[in-house]
Order: C-alpha cells, then structure tokens, then sequence
C-alpha cells in the first residue's frame, strides 16, 4: 500500500522547494500554472491542492476507497 500524504504535507514539500531554490512563491506559481492568489491561499489552508499543484509539487493522486459506514 502507497503512502499517503495530507494537504499540509503538500504545503510542506511546496514551501521546501520553494526556500530550496531561492524563489519567489509568485515564481513557483507561474511554474506550476496556477495563480500566485491560488497558492497563497492553498498554502494558508483555504484551499485544497488542485492537480497542477500536486504535479509540480512531485505528487500525485491515487484514489482510495473504503466501505461505507452503516
């Protein structure tokens, strides 16, 4: 079974590569194609990591399933 990873995990990885490389989060924006807005507010927790995110964050989605409660 894969490891999963959460929202803030992804945050984490994405302000790591950000401090890493020495830019700015409006240049890790335009990079992964979405608005500086957007990530601002993904990073602050008001937004989910959309697919353009993750790509360039180095995830990706693997969905998962599980039996519904009765």
């Amino acid at each position: 079974m894969a490891t999963t990873y959460s929202a803030r995990d992804v945050a984490a990885e994405v302000l790591r590569q950000i401090e890493a490389e020495g830019i700015t989060q409006a240049q890790w924006a335009k990079r992964a194609k979405i608005s500086a807005a957007y990530l601002t507010d993904f990073l602050k927790g008001r937004r989910g990591p959309g697919p353009k995110i993750l790509k360039c964050a180095g995830f990706e989605i693997e969905p998962q399933y599980r039996k519904a409660r009765k």
